[in-house]
């Protein structure tokens, strides 16, 4: 009687264990098939920014719950900096790679962080950030039909924009991927007191004009962007607002007026 309880005993133990690796090995490859979705989700993510202009040099999974990610993923992007300062065009980009983020998330999957760390020419970290990434839908409420207006439409609705004192050298609207438009408005100032002038009326005047048009005419502009230049070619103002993630960021010179709101912290 003995001998057959010890049998039992063995036979329970290797039932157990045998379960317990089958259970193992399926989630090493369940494990596996996520993390190839996570590199092909990168990897679009990449060629996304890529086709704006960004120049990512690595993307990188440095934290991973396992079953159910959020995960966390730092992207390294190349600044055409040659010190340590970030250049002009440097300060959109952890919104262009957040926007690219929270996109993703449409398709079913989740990060829980991003990091964008950006480097100079000669390869040192000049910019590091890492924050939570939000749901995509606290954010897209409004935007999920794509535009039925086409391009030339929103150009016309905003031609007659009040410029204060500035030159509209060029408006450019296009429209992104999502079906949302994007407006590019590149604006002259003889000098740096009618830029200064002019900026906080323009940047305020033009959000409150497209978000107006986004509610009367569903005109789906989900980013635009401000440059303002003197007539010598010198930068005062790189603006980038985004709509559609209740995101915004600027450069602007020295010379540039902080006399307004928002304004980057002194």
């Amino acid at each position: 009687m003995k001998r057959f309880y010890f049998v039992i005993a063995i036979v329970f133990c290797l039932t157990v264990i045998g379960s317990f690796l089958y259970t193992q090995t399926q989630r090493q490859n369940v494990s596996a098939q996520d993390n190839g979705g996570q590199q092909r989700i990168l990897d679009n993510i990449s060629a996304n920014l890529t086709a704006e202009g960004v120049a990512v040099k690595q993307a990188r999974i440095v934290a991973d719950s396992g079953w159910n990610p959020p995960i966390v993923v730092d992207y390294t992007i190349q600044s055409t900096s040659k010190n340590d300062s970030l250049a002009p065009g440097d300060y959109i980009l952890v919104n262009t790679v957040d926007r690219e983020v929270n996109l993703a998330q449409k398709s079913g999957f989740t990060f829980g962080a991003i990091g964008v760390n950006i480097i100079n020419t000669q390869g040192k970290t000049i910019f590091f950030e890492r924050r939570v990434v939000e749901n995509i839908s606290d954010f897209s409420a409004g935007f999920n039909q794509p535009s039925s207006l086409p391009n030339s439409s929103v150009s016309a609705l905003l031609s007659d924009l009040p410029a204060f004192g500035l030159s509209l050298k060029e408006l450019n609207v296009s429209l992104n991927r999502d079906g949302s438009h994007e407006c590019l408005f590149n604006m002259q100032a003889p000098d740096i007191e009618t830029a200064n002038s002019a900026i906080p009326a323009f940047i305020l005047n033009a959000s409150s004009t497209l978000k107006g048009l986004n509610d009367s005419k569903q005109a789906q502009i989900s980013i635009y962007r401000v440059n303002i230049n003197l007539l010598s070619g010198e930068p005062v103002l790189k603006y980038y607002n985004d709509l559609q993630m209740k995101s915004q960021s600027w450069w602007q010179s020295d010379t540039a007026t902080k006399d307004w709101f928002p304004h980057p912290e002194s």
